[in-house]
């Protein structure tokens, strides 16, 4: 699209019409506003002020557009002053269709949502490590089952909180039987906390190394050290009564 001085369309690309279902001739003259939701009409105006007032030459703005059929759809918008080529003579307006991304990144902001709010208020541990079994990533319940701010963990070695005994098997069960399976396998581990407290986790261990969104072995791990030493105790009482 170009706009003239008085910021009437004065081309519009046969585009508009597979973009927002409009006939390109009934557009010849209308202001370019008539196209854009009540919403963003003060970001354009802002816009075409920035542009027209020599602060800019160029810049781009995500605008909301209606359609005939009154939908709104996204569009990136970059608005250009080329008054002073003689070819376009005017304010040229490319305008990109991004509603699809931004239904996307709204989905993903939902379920980043969604999964840190589970994520905090659940009492089982959730942890990524990297490629050398570091914490990435660590869930608030850390605070309570190993005694250590989440943040305080990021960058630490995670089999520093596994009891010297079991280091050694729990680093050959991952390294062995993980790496690039992304199969999630079973294991109970004796942790300590940082006041050398003993634990015991079933935890469930994944790689997920090779997706992107995680990009490290997932840990996700539930106390059950009260519930294992009462089943002690009762086999105890079995065999000793």
């Amino acid at each position: 699209v170009v706009l003239d001085d008085g910021m009437r369309m004065a081309y519009i690309s046969p585009a508009v019409r597979p973009a927002l279902g409009v006939d390109p001739r009934s557009l010849f003259g209308e202001n370019f506003s008539v196209l854009v939701d009540d919403t963003s009409h003060l970001r354009l105006a802002e816009s075409i002020e920035t542009i027209t007032s020599g602060h800019n030459d160029e810049l781009t703005r995500e605008l909301q557009l209606i359609d005939t059929s009154g939908s709104l759809k996204w569009f990136e918008v970059h608005i250009a002053d080329r008054r002073g080529d003689p070819d376009i003579g005017g304010i040229a307006i490319n305008a990109r269709d991004i509603s699809e991304r931004r239904s996307a990144d709204e989905a993903l902001r939902q379920n980043e949502a969604r999964f840190k709010a589970l994520v905090q208020h659940s009492s089982d541990l959730v942890a990524v490590l990297d490629e050398v079994g570091r914490f990435i990533y660590v869930s608030p319940s850390s605070q309570t089952l190993l005694g250590v701010d989440s943040e305080e963990l990021i960058g630490q070695p995670a089999i520093d909180y596994i009891a010297p005994e079991q280091r050694n098997t729990v680093t050959i069960r991952i390294v062995s039987e993980l790496e690039g399976k992304g199969v999630p396998q079973h294991m109970e581990l004796h942790a300590v906390s940082i006041d050398g407290h003993p634990l015991i986790l079933d935890a469930t261990i994944t790689d997920l190394s090779h997706d992107p969104a995680v990009g490290g072995v997932v840990i996700n791990a539930r106390d059950i050290t009260v519930s294992h030493k009462l089943e002690s105790d009762l086999r105890f009482a079995a065999y000793h009564d």
